[in-house]
């Protein structure tokens, strides 16, 4: 494929990909297309084997309205505008896929629903040329700066847990007393 930047490029999804990205087909290749599903007509912006999703001119019969206030801007749900039972068949199919790869046969039940009091383990991410801390979006670039991810009123799905630790790793990044510490 030619290494060109593309803009406005017209694309069909074809399916979803290993980490939740819709995969298209353009001059032969296949791009990965964040927060695209399969079925979809969409306009993107096209980098080599990556592609950003610019407008969904013909939307999935899938897609539904995300949870998260922050869905595409921290990066942490791929397939949160994906309906509960496509997104089920996606993931049991991540596993048989997986075990057929391996050359195991074996039963893989339905998905089960672990939905609860929010997100159960994240990604946080520090770039050594800047200080910024946070979450990256699929394209690599930080989103939410660190004084940002270790407030508890950011809105994000995560449980009770994850925010007592970020606030506690980020107050010791700086050098702050922990919250446990003032206790």
């Amino acid at each position: 494929m030619n290494d060109r930047l593309h803009l406005n490029a017209e694309l069909e999804i074809a399916r979803l990909g290993q980490r939740g990205e819709g995969l298209a087909r353009f001059e032969g290749a296949t791009l990965a297309v964040p927060y695209a599903l399969p079925g979809e007509w969409v306009r993107a912006e096209i980098d080599g084997e990556r592609a950003k999703l610019v407008d969904v001119i013909r939307p999935s019969v899938d897609r539904i309205p995300a949870f998260c206030p922050h869905f595409t801007i921290c990066g942490g749900c791929a397939v949160q505008h994906l309906a509960p039972a496509p997104y089920a068949a996606w993931k049991r199919d991540l596993v048989v896929g997986a075990l057929t790869r391996a050359g195991i046969e074996a039963p893989v039940a339905p998905l089960l629903d672990a939905h609860g009091l929010g997100r159960r383990r994240i990604t946080l991410h520090a770039l050594h040329t800047r200080a910024d801390r946070g979450f990256l979006n699929p394209y690599g670039e930080t989103t939410v700066p660190g004084h940002q991810f270790a407030n508890a009123d950011l809105g994000l799905q995560l449980s009770d847990g994850i925010k007592l630790a970020l606030r506690t790793g980020y107050e010791t990044s700086r050098g702050e007393r922990t919250l446990a510490e003032r206790s």
